[in-house]
């Protein structure tokens, strides 16, 4: 039983209104009091008058008759988000409770007053029974585990960005040191806070609130400086002041959920890295890492509908593909995971760096490869996506191209560059109809010294002549 007392349910219907209409007949006046009874007929009135039930919109209305806040958040604390089926079942739990009690009561009664010779009420007793029966009868289900699958009304992916990273779930970011992870998510929280379009120029039409917690970067030199340059609010991002705490506990998840509630409203959070609160969790041991971290933060993501972005080195096997060079563990941090990328710098251009997907099981369709250059303190991203093999540039060589290959590409520059620059995007269309790879295109500008810059909203390359 998931409800310990009635003001569970008030906290559910709170979380999720659409329980009002599937089980709210099951509710009735004599299972609240005080408070409780206070916000149930609050709900119950905002149901009859079609009003939309929000926090927001109950703490207004309970507030005015002496209901705070702290109560309010007392109600959500520690509860899953659960569908109709499981809440009907945890009210018929709690009628039963109820009725037990008041069966108990009447008994003690009936014994005192055949005790003193008076006339015992079995209609009360039998009315009772009746009434346990009848919950029995009518909600059995309640005594399995299993839901149908027809019971469940489907709900479609939400998005903090489609098609990267999902609403209510937890999303991966990977990378070697200074390859630009941390840079990135600030990126990130810049557009959540000020809802600025995102890195693929597609609108944004996510705004709130962000936790940050930060395990190498200090929030007074560091953080706010970049968050400034990236043109973020400053008022919507929260560093966490706490630098022991343990998201492998109880203790710690309990801290960052009250916090995530104070606060209302937060739509990113962001831990980077995750290893620096996960504890004595052994990063390497799925049967550590999923129990300890990774599940408690999962139903944290969806309890509150928010994304939660973990950061990650990547690990030194370079031989391994890339999917398995994110963390330790890869099938309790990248399995456990609904989405996961890397960060890396492009070899032929280190300024360069390249977001790339590695998992987006999710996504309506691939997310593309992003390639962005932080410059001035803020990230240009560029406005094509790419496509680059991320095995070359993580791994330990560069793959050879045959020398025949490579000189046909360096004489396809030279002459499409030899009058001056030409956009990316049209030396990209232009190698495809020759023939050339453009992996091999990219390995011949070093040689060349063609270099890459924005001019009119577009990226050139340019050849020195």
């Amino acid at each position: 039983m998931i409800f310990s007392s009635a003001k569970n349910a008030l906290g559910a219907i709170i979380m999720n209104p659409s329980l009002l209409d599937s089980a709210g007949e099951l509710l009735q006046d004599d299972l609240f009091a005080g408070e409780d009874l206070i916000l149930w007929r609050a709900l119950a009135q905002a149901r009859e008058d079609g009003e939309e039930v929000t926090e927001a919109s109950i703490l207004q209305t309970v507030s005015s008759q002496g209901v705070d806040f702290a109560y309010l958040e007392s109600t959500m604390t520690g509860l899953p988000r659960m569908g109709p089926e499981p809440f009907r079942r945890e009210i018929v739990h709690l009628l039963q409770k109820r009725i037990a009690v008041e069966l108990a009561k009447e008994a003690l009664k009936t014994a005192a007053e055949s005790k003193n010779g008076q006339p015992v009420n079995f209609a009360e007793i039998f009315d009772l029974v009746a009434r346990a029966q009848d919950l029995e009868t009518d909600h059995g289900q309640g005594k399995t585990a299993l839901t149908c699958l027809g019971e469940i009304a489907p709900v479609p992916i939400q998005w903090l960005w489609q098609p990267f990273f999902p609403a209510g779930k937890i999303s991966l970011i990977g990378g070697d040191p200074g390859a630009g992870k941390s840079w990135f998510c600030l990126d990130l929280a810049a557009r959540v806070s000020g809802g600025f379009p995102w890195p693929d120029f597609k609108p944004n039409r996510v705004s709130g609130k962000i936790i940050f917690l930060a395990g190498e970067d200090t929030a007074a030199d560091i953080l706010r400086p970049r968050f400034d340059s990236l043109s973020g609010d400053p008022s919507k991002l929260f560093v966490f002041s706490k630098t022991e705490l343990d998201l492998s506990s109880p203790e710690g998840i309990k801290i960052l959920e009250s916090e995530i509630v104070r606060l209302s409203d937060v739509r990113l959070l962001v831990i980077d890295p995750v290893l620096d609160f996960s504890g004595k969790t052994d990063p390497n041991s799925s049967q550590r890492v999923r129990p300890e971290l990774m599940s408690p933060l999962a139903r944290l993501a969806e309890k509150f509908n928010l994304t939660i972005l973990l950061v990650m080195h990547l690990n030194k096997a370079q031989a391994l593909s890339a999917i398995y060079r994110v963390g330790g563990s890869v099938s309790a941090w990248v399995g456990k995971s609904r989405a996961a990328f890397i960060i890396f710098r492009d070899r032929n251009d280190p300024k360069r760096r390249v977001f790339s997907p590695i998992k987006a099981n999710l996504a309506p369709e691939d997310p593309a490869q992003l390639a962005f250059r932080l410059i001035a303190g803020r990230l240009e991203f560029e406005n094509d996506p790419v496509k680059i093999d991320m095995a070359e540039h993580l791994g330990p060589e560069q793959r050879r191209e045959d020398a025949p290959q490579l000189a046909e590409a360096a004489v396809f520059l030279r002459d499409l560059l030899k009058d001056g620059p030409v956009a990316a995007k049209e030396i990209q269309q232009e190698a495809r109809a020759a023939g050339i790879a453009l992996r091999t295109i990219e390995r011949c500008k070093p040689e060349l010294g063609i270099t890459s810059s924005r001019r009119l909203g577009r990226w050139e390359w340019s050849l020195k002549l």
